[in-house]
């Protein structure tokens, strides 16, 4: 699994597990080109990742292929040192419009309290946001926080999304939410720690939703 196509691909089949797809079909979600994916899709297959079903199309075989995707998930989050409240303040729309447009997501730690996972926050636990592009990221960095009113609850992480899929299929569980990654996001950031990795054990998302791991 590697480059954007890799991660994608490995992504949009554990999304949707029980549905396989063509490459064709996985390119249109994840906005990628048919032959990159198509690349990404025969890696897969061969490392026995992934298998053909039908004529052209893959499902992922599981857990097998989260934890190949979990090994080279990328880790990077860049701290902006902005409160997480001064952002959703209502000066970003990409954080708080239509879930169905492109925008922030928030994952991590927090994301995946707010899908059930049982972990324990402080009210200080850092947040952590994918964001579209490098220019989300250095717009915010160059944002100074409101210096009138005391630091309101944790800073918050950015990172560039490194699928594309993160960002333009987000979830709004309850209508006073801050957009969320998919649970599948959430879950590889945990990965990163054995801490995590054992809430990770007893999480189980909505039922609606994909438990791959």
């Amino acid at each position: 699994i590697a480059g954007r196509s890799g991660l994608a691909a490995a992504a949009a089949l554990l999304m949707r597990p029980d549905d396989p797809m063509g490459v064709s079909e996985i390119a249109r979600f994840a906005g990628l080109n048919a032959s990159s994916v198509s690349r990404a899709m025969t890696q897969l297959a061969a490392a026995q990742l992934a298998e053909q079903v039908g004529r052209g199309r893959y499902r992922p075989l599981v857990p097998e292929l989260f934890w190949a995707l979990a090994d080279v998930w990328p880790r990077e989050r860049i701290p902006t040192g902005l409160w997480f409240s001064y952002l959703w303040r209502g000066e970003w729309p990409e954080l708080t419009g239509d879930t169905e447009t492109v925008g922030w997501a928030m994952a991590g730690e927090r994301g995946a309290v707010a899908w059930g996972a049982p972990l324990v926050l402080t009210g200080d636990y850092p947040a952590f946001v994918y964001v579209p592009d490098e220019e989300a990221i250095r717009t915010a960095l160059a944002l100074s926080p409101a210096t009138d009113e005391p630091p309101d609850g944790p800073t918050i992480a950015l990172a560039v999304d490194p699928t594309g899929l993160i960002v333009s299929h987000r979830h709004r569980p309850r209508p006073d939410d801050n957009p969320l990654a998919d649970p599948l996001f959430c879950a590889l950031d945990l990965t990163a720690s054995s801490r995590n990795r054992e809430a990770l054990e007893q999480w189980n998302p909505p039922e609606e939703l994909a438990r791959v791991w």
